[in-house]
């Protein structure tokens, strides 16, 4: 592993160094907010990232993954400040909305800095491994720093599980300003957000393999969203106490980094085959009555292993097949997508979950993303879709060739 290579995988852990992460949402019913009041915040953070994700997106492209990579180190570490001090929801939504500044101006920047640099060394086809320890080393920093927070939280009071979390933040700042921003990268300052922006959006349409591996993300992406942003709520549903509800969040952020380790081997599977086991797992695993709490935490342990793995091996597949010059405006836009569902999902599953239980919210989730796999089935098979496929077929290869061209 070369050291360009290492620091990239370094900041990226210390993004996961977040001693709150394990017991935010304990923390935010603590001040006062309702399971419904949860909901909303996290469509609050949706919202935020469904408007800043291509922005930030083509912040990457057009002026380097580096400036954007620090840009999303200041807005967490603000996050964490304003989170750590909030008494209410409207003062924790200022949070929020740093949470997504966070999230979407990472978002595809550490994968696109990580595969440019892996070209530059001709090194590329080991991206799916190194992109799996990446998010390995991310989510081992979920588990240590869960662990570190439920203690903390649980022996001194939740907000110190904030202000600890600040150390790490500092020096993720530090190490972003020395990151190395591929050569193999050109910047086009000329070309206008615009046009990056539906070159993006036209780029995932352009075939039938892109749209359905699209499919394949937003589902796997739709569900690793839903079981991070509310397990805590399924935990606290289940009868466990705040310190055990931070051992959990820990464990499955072990889990997750190990299906991030080994999803480099699933890259064969196919996008029916993944999509089927993801979905009937997720089913089996909230379908279960409370009583089976033991059997419940098993299963939502597999499942996260086995969704992050997937995710892994999908990411691999779309990565491969985009331009280097707009590499980060395409997931970003594929990520807007996603934050448009999310925030249905949530709204849904905030109504569910409060006149009902939490389990039931989950599995509404569910039956939405078998709608979803089946309309873009239907679209991926329409004649229409086809005959636009065989239209913009010389202008994808077009584009392949000019990302594999020398620089």
């Amino acid at each position: 592993m070369s050291y360009k290579v290492s620091k990239i995988l370094i900041s990226r852990a210390l993004t996961g160094f977040i001693c709150w992460y394990g017991i935010e949402k304990v923390f935010e019913r603590s001040i006062g907010i309702s399971i419904f009041g949860i909901s909303l915040l996290a469509v609050t953070y949706i919202a935020t990232s469904a408007l800043l994700n291509i922005p930030t997106g083509i912040l990457a492209d057009k002026y380097g993954r580096k400036y954007a990579i620090i840009l999303a180190c200041v807005a967490l570490l603000l996050c964490t400040i304003i989170g750590g001090i909030a008494q209410n929801i409207y003062e924790y939504a200022v949070a929020v909305i740093l949470w997504g500044l966070f999230y979407t101006t990472q978002n595809g920047a550490y994968e696109a800095t990580l595969y440019d640099t892996l070209k530059e060394e001709k090194n590329e086809n080991e991206y799916a491994r190194y992109a799996g320890l990446s998010t390995a080393y991310f989510w081992g920093a979920i588990f240590v720093s869960s662990i570190l927070g439920a203690w903390v939280g649980s022996k001194y009071g939740l907000r110190k599980a904030y202000l600890i979390t600040i150390i790490p933040n500092v020096i993720n700042i530090i190490i972003a300003f020395s990151l190395y921003e591929p050569a193999i990268l050109k910047h086009d300052n000329s070309r206008s957000s615009l046009s990056m922006m539906k070159q993006g959006f036209n780029f995932l349409k352009s075939s039938q393999k892109l749209l359905l591996l699209s499919a394949v993300f937003l589902v796997i992406e739709v569900f690793g969203w839903m079981t991070n942003e509310f397990s805590q709520l399924f935990f606290l549903e289940l009868g466990f106490s705040i310190f055990i509800i931070g051992i959990l969040n820990a464990t499955s952020g072990l889990f997750q980094s190990v299906g991030n380790f080994i999803g480099h081997k699933f890259t064969k599977l196919s996008g029916k085959l993944i999509v089927a086991i993801t979905i009937l797992l997720y089913f089996v695993t909230f379908a279960l009555p409370t009583h089976f709490r033991n059997l419940s935490i098993t299963l939502f342990l597999v499942f996260v292993l086995i969704r992050n793995a997937f995710y892994i091996s999908n990411d691999s597949k779309l990565q491969h097949l985009l331009p280097s010059q707009i590499r980060a405006t395409t997931v970003s836009s594929l990520g807007m997508v996603n934050d448009g569902l999310l925030i249905f999902c949530y709204l849904s599953f905030g109504i569910v979950s409060q006149k009902n239980n939490v389990k039931n919210g989950y599995l509404l989730i569910g039956f939405y993303m078998i709608l979803l796999v089946i309309v873009v089935k239907l679209v991926a098979n329409s004649k229409k879709f086809n005959a636009s496929v065989l239209a913009s077929d010389k202008e994808l290869i077009v584009s392949s060739e000019i990302d594999s061209m020398p620089r």
